[in-house]
């Protein structure tokens, strides 16, 4: 379980050492429950470790819109991962070597300023080139600013055509706000 404490409008000092409200709150609750009651200890130690957790503190936030786009993205960050349909290495056989031998590829040259990777992974059908790719791209996202995977593309493009896969990979790799900065660029280049 992971826990993202938020202190709207409070100091994490007061949740720590149960003062003020809070304070005020556990005396009432010593009252009704009785001083060494077991559940009053337990939220006092839960509150206190909560209180010392990396938290968002409202004083420094400017605009409360842009936190709570913060603590959503972050939030997405992590639960993102476990939303995927991909085992994890351990259960695939023969994986961690096949991945180690495409990231010694992925390491830049000192001459080489790119910031964009396209991989492509080539071979005859069902010996795991989609699995590959599919858990390397897991591993690496998080490092650029917009990522998409796309499989199948020979089939997709068959299917369909070229611009529904430019739009494909643009929807995905791009929010509504840079994707109008995006087509911009491309139209002004």
């Amino acid at each position: 379980m992971i826990v993202f404490p938020i202190f709207y409008k409070v100091n994490p000092s007061l949740v720590r050492n149960q003062r003020g409200s809070f304070g005020e709150a556990f005396l009432e609750h010593e009252a009704r429950f009785g001083k060494d009651d077991f559940k009053v200890h337990k939220w006092r130690e839960v509150l206190t470790n909560i209180a010392n957790l990396k938290a968002w503190l409202s004083p420094d936030w400017s605009y409360e819109s842009e936190v709570i786009e913060k603590i959503c993205e972050e939030i997405w960050k992590r639960i993102e991962r476990s939303l995927t349909t991909v085992m994890e290495e351990g259960h695939l056989i023969g994986i961690t070597s096949k991945l180690n031998q495409i990231s010694s590829l992925l390491i830049p040259s000192s001459e080489s300023h790119d910031d964009v990777i396209f991989i492509g992974i080539h071979g005859m059908g069902g010996i795991g080139k989609t699995t590959i790719a599919t858990v390397l791209y897991e591993q690496i996202r998080d490092e650029f600013e917009a990522h998409c995977f796309l499989s199948n593309i020979r089939d997709t493009f068959e299917t369909h055509n070229l611009p529904y896969l430019q739009s494909k990979l643009l929807t995905r790799m791009f929010s509504k706000k840079t994707m109008t900065y995006v087509m911009l660029k491309k139209v002004l280049l």
